[in-house]
């Protein structure tokens, strides 16, 4: 049993540092020992989640079932938004949104503004790759709104401010859409893509010229 419990919290300290590569090596041999209790196995297989993160997307959905189901989320709740994320990423979306949900109904036990805003916001650009624009406004303003005082990090506020722009730009409400995506450009376009700042002033040329056509 030390050999495993040496490589499960050496593997827990080199996630700590992002040191993946590491924390991935340990927790794996930790894991096939099968030495581990179930809590810690539980966890080993949370960390070897995170630690691949986005490179290995179904790699890491499977080893966050498993720790689900070996009972992770009592201690580490954040386990749905992980896979929640990772479904979106693969355009999942009722499984993204179970995730997500699932999530949200355990931040109201222990509330959280900057994870709730963040679920939020990933909510609400679900919706939006779904095309359900009203639903999208919903949750992109609710994750700016919903806690006074708290906003969140500049380059994430401006992935929200333009999605929600868009989202308004899309049901035809364009004079809130102009207003919106120009403050978004000139304040946060410094965070955007090349691509998403192109859009965005494509959308305004439309709405100064009056040129635009009924989306829905």
């Amino acid at each position: 049993m030390p050999y495993a419990y040496a490589h499960f919290w050496r593997g827990q300290s080199h996630n700590a540092l992002m040191r993946f590569g590491e924390s991935i090596e340990d927790m794996s041999l930790a894991i096939e020992s099968g030495e581990l209790r179930q809590k810690e196995e539980a966890l080993a297989y949370f960390y070897l989640a995170v630690s691949d993160g986005d490179e290995d997307t179904e790699g890491s959905i499977e080893n966050f079932t498993k720790a689900i189901e070996l009972g992770v989320e009592d201690e580490m709740p954040q386990v749905y938004y992980h896979r929640g994320h990772l479904y979106s990423l693969l355009a999942r979306y009722t499984e993204a949104r179970a995730d997500l949900t699932a999530f949200l109904l355990n931040l109201q036990v222990n509330p959280n503004p900057p994870h709730i805003s963040q679920t939020l916001a990933l909510l609400g650009r679900i919706a939006f790759h779904e095309k359900r624009y009203e639903v999208a406004i919903d949750h992109l303003r609710d994750s700016l709104n919903l806690f006074p005082g708290y906003l969140p990090p500049p380059p994430r506020l401006a992935e929200i401010r333009y999605y929600l722009g868009i989202s308004l730009y899309q049901v035809n409400r364009h004079e809130e859409a102009r207003v919106h995506l120009g403050e978004t450009l000139e304040d946060l376009g410094h965070y955007l893509d090349d691509e998403k700042k192109e859009e965005i002033r494509r959308i305004l040329e439309e709405i100064a010229s009056g040129h635009v056509s009924a989306v829905i």
